[in-house]
């Protein structure tokens, strides 16, 4: 009988753990920015408008968030502390966002954005890695 009441509390500890506010609550920070083109433009002037779109496009296709909050990242906004945002630290499992952004670097641009990037990159410092590629 003990065993069971053990085995039960420790199964209803994990699901507690692993529940999670919905996404626009975890994100709230960040969504509820005004539009972040200006500071895109001013830290990559060179660029047009259509290339941070579809930047910013591929990087919230593999985190899987809204399109139309595309413009609410910065280029300083670190891809670890989205990630974060999106698994908190008591989080057991993740869906491979950060896996599936190199991928699509990878066939978007040609670039293995493992090699031009620090654990602590930027938004920013992705898409100047994939406007210099080789």
């Amino acid at each position: 009988m003990t065993v069971a009441i053990i085995i039960i509390v420790s199964v209803l500890r994990v699901a507690l753990l692993n529940k999670q506010a919905p996404i626009e609550v975890r994100f709230r920070a960040y969504y509820e920015r005004s539009c972040t083109g200006r500071a895109w433009m001013r830290r990559f002037p060179a660029a047009e408008k259509e290339e941070i779109r579809a930047f910013l496009g591929i990087f919230i296709d593999a985190f899987d968030l809204d399109q139309k909050k595309k413009l609410a990242f910065s280029p300083d906004d670190r891809v670890i502390d989205i990630y974060r945002t999106m698994y908190p630290k008591n989080s057991l499992i993740d869906d491979m966002e950060c896996e599936r952004l190199v991928i699509e670097c990878e066939e978007h641009y040609g670039i293995d954005i493992t090699k031009h990037c620090s654990e602590n990159a930027t938004l920013g410092d992705i898409f100047n890695a994939t406007r210099h590629r080789a």
